[in-house]
């Protein structure tokens, strides 16, 4: 029984992890116009980039969740944090595309950056092979923040 509780958690951490890109490609399709119209940083990686990087964190995301999920010590407060990061995720795709609210997608990535970070300390306490699998989001997420600050302020 226990085993099937276990499989259980870490095919919901997937699966969940895993609905949140769907939902963030939701918000930005529609958007794709507008986008082209913005002024972007001169380190704006080509387009085309960004769903290859974005899939291979969402996995590494997914598996990094699902190890820790697994693990006997895991706390109901960092897997609340995970499911946080998993709704802030595509809200900053809601607030960037179709709002177009720049600036508040730039506030709202800080507190994705922030909590990832969190969620990256408090993992490592319990499992430390998903905590590393979370460094290239964190560091990506960096970037992003960069990419997000200049473009709201060229446009």
């Amino acid at each position: 029984m226990a085993d099937r509780k276990k499989t259980m958690r870490i095919a919901l951490a997937i699966a969940f992890t895993m609905a949140y890109p769907a939902l963030s490609w939701y918000f930005s399709s529609t958007a794709m116009e507008w986008y082209k119209t913005l002024e972007l940083p001169a380190f704006m990686p080509p387009a085309v980039l960004f769903p290859i990087v974005w899939g291979a964190l969402y996995i590494l995301l997914a598996l990094s969740f699902a190890l820790y999920i697994a693990g006997e010590n895991h706390s109901t407060g960092t897997v609340l944090l995970y499911i946080l990061n998993g709704v802030l995720n595509p809200l900053w795709a809601l607030v960037f595309f179709r709002h177009h609210n720049l600036f508040g997608a730039f506030f709202l990535l800080i507190g994705i950056f922030s909590l990832a970070v969190l969620i990256y300390k408090r993992t490592l306490e319990q499992n430390k092979t998903a905590a590393i699998l979370l460094l290239p989001y964190i560091l990506w997420l960096a970037f992003v923040l960069y990419l997000n600050y200049e473009t709201a302020f060229l446009n």
